[in-house]
């Protein structure tokens, strides 16, 4: 599996980035999120930093703010690992851009559904 991103520009909220990756590495990481159109370069050298605390982890969310684009990671190459774990982070991005069940549900839903199609096409 080739390690691969998109955006995923919501209807409402700040776009955000998924970055899939085999396994933790950080010069292919720095080369995925500058070609993406997601973050600015500032952006980019932020998430690079944060990226070297997570070499231990299966999946991650990053979210600063609002206003600011967000980013999961997943590392795997196993289709239900990735869906999984892309699941789990995104009900944490929801506790982040919703108040109540409802919308909370109904934003895990449509992000995960983009996700999961996304994922459908790469693997």
């Amino acid at each position: 599996m080739q390690p691969f991103t998109f955006t995923l520009h919501l209807q409402t909220y700040v776009r955000g980035l998924f970055v899939i990756q085999p396994k933790y590495d950080q010069e292919e990481f720095a080369r995925l999120i500058s070609a993406s159109d997601a973050f600015w370069p500032a952006l980019c050298e932020i998430y690079q930093e944060d990226y070297k605390t997570i070499e231990h982890v299966k999946a991650v969310c990053s979210f600063r703010n609002t206003q600011t684009p967000w980013l999961i990671i997943i590392f795997s190459t196993d289709r239900r690992d990735i869906l999984s774990h892309g699941l789990h982070e995104i009900s944490h991005l929801a506790d982040n851009f919703t108040r109540d069940g409802e919308n909370r549900a109904r934003f895990i839903e449509y992000v995960y559904m983009t996700f999961h199609d996304e994922v459908d096409k790469r693997l």
